[in-house]
């Protein structure tokens, strides 16, 4: 009896830290992206699949079914689909974006996003919490090929420049 009971907390101990997958039904991501100067858009993105387990691995996004939270209806729709096309995400050809995770190290991950075959080192500031991990980060997206709007790539945009960097809010939830 003694021993079963040994078990069990060394069962329960283990589970209370991160102990392996994620559960991708309860984690999140959360993009924002600037339309333009001084006003943005936000959505969800959903994550697909995931290897990663609270040390390395990989976590791949579902980009083709990006979901757009700050508008309704068709205005939702029409934003939703022209992120989806070619003009940025190319999702017909590319409908996932990964993060390949190299290490966590001092309460920073390093690793390797890819988006539209075109891949960066990264390298963001994330927080263990007794459930998973949390963070948040910025990329440029035209270092990823999405130019579309872009005053680093077209001149005479005026105010219809639309900002380079996309933040991404992560909270990723370990199993249970």
């Amino acid at each position: 009896m003694k021993n079963l009971v040994v078990l069990i907390t060394l069962s329960l101990l283990s589970t209370s830290s991160f102990a392996g997958a994620i559960d991708i039904d309860k984690s999140t991501v959360k993009w924002t992206g600037a339309k333009k100067i001084g006003s943005e858009h936000y959505g969800t993105v959903a994550i697909r699949e995931s290897t990663f387990d609270g040390e390395t691995g990989t976590i791949t996004i579902d980009v083709a079914n990006l979901k757009v939270g700050d508008l309704s209806g068709e205005m939702a729709q029409k934003l939703a689909g022209h992120l989806k096309n070619e003009d940025f995400f190319n999702v017909a050809k590319f409908p996932t974006a990964t993060l390949k995770v190299l290490e966590i190290k001092e309460g920073k991950l390093l690793g390797e996003m890819t988006i539209k075959d075109k891949t960066n080192k990264v390298l963001f500031p994330v927080t263990k919490t007794a459930t998973g991990y949390t963070g948040s980060f910025h990329f440029d997206r035209t270092r990823y090929g999405v130019v579309y709007g872009s005053d680093s790539f077209f001149k005479g945009l005026g105010d219809k420049v639309i900002k380079n960097l996309v933040k991404l809010e992560f909270n990723l939830v370990e199993k249970v």
